[in-house]
């Protein structure tokens, strides 16, 4: 993947201008080989955390249909780039269309080859529309994309820190813990299984709602952005107390 990425992010010339992190914005725009490698690990990572969430009916779809419909409002209110909205309504409309046949009995799926390109297209608007908008702070995209790279990020560093390889799966990841405590509650493994997908967008929604009315505030979205990732840590922590205490249920999955 890494490979294949940075080819393309070459040949297209794909760069993040400004990451408002002052010592990252003087080696991305002073070092192309560093440039080339940040873009690269910052679509790789997307592209995974696309693939890591796409275990449970609706997930993955209604995430990203969330993100684009962020990403849509954005557009329209700063310029409206007609290429964008064009590709993100038929986005939209093709993930609209498979959700009715994933959500909330799956009859069909994303796999790996959909997670990856959800993943890829995601982070190319994200890169364009940030670059293209310098008034918005690039923090609220790393904002509303939170989730997805982060569930990476925190994976393979707390797969280390157990002693564990972080390029093998496991199942300890947050949407796995909701899934483990909504079927101690409901004891239905099919209405578990999207009401797992139904439940983590919903917070999410309501979490990175307040961000839509300052987005172009650079300080709010900082701040906000490291309030966000403290809310995942200590959102999956708790759900790890109670899904212990569930040791014999989570052993079946």
């Amino acid at each position: 993947m890494l490979i294949i990425t940075s080819v393309l992010i070459y040949f297209f010339d794909i760069k993040i201008i400004r990451t408002q992190l002052y010592a990252l914005d003087i080696f991305i725009n002073n070092h192309k080989l560093f440039s080339l490698l940040f873009v690269c690990l910052c679509i790789v990572f997307l592209c995974n955390g696309c693939n890591f969430i796409d275990g449970f009916n609706g997930l993955l779809i209604i995430h990203i249909i969330i993100i684009l419909l962020i990403l849509y409002y954005i557009n329209y209110h700063n310029g409206n780039i007609i290429l964008l909205k064009n590709l993100i309504i038929l986005l939209l409309v093709t993930l609209i269309s498979v959700l009715f046949y994933n959500f909330p009995n799956a009859k069909i799926f994303l796999g790996d080859s959909g997670a990856y390109f959800l993943g890829s297209v995601t982070s190319l608007i994200v890169i364009e529309l940030s670059n293209l908008n310098q008034s918005i702070s690039p923090f609220f995209f790393a904002s509303i994309l939170f989730y997805l790279f982060f569930e990476v990020f925190f994976s393979f560093f707390r797969k280390i820190f157990f002693s564990l390889s972080p390029f093998k799966p496991d199942k300890k990841h947050l949407h796995m813990l909701v899934f483990i405590w909504v079927y101690s509650i409901v004891k239905n493994s099919n209405k578990a299984n999207y009401l797992t997908g139904l439940l983590i967008n919903i917070f999410y929604i309501l979490i990175i709602l307040p961000l839509l009315f300052k987005y172009k505030n650079v300080t709010f979205c900082k701040i906000y952005f490291f309030v966000l990732l403290n809310i995942y840590l200590i959102s999956y922590f708790l759900l790890r107390e109670k899904t212990l205490k569930l040791r014999p249920i989570s052993k079946n999955f």
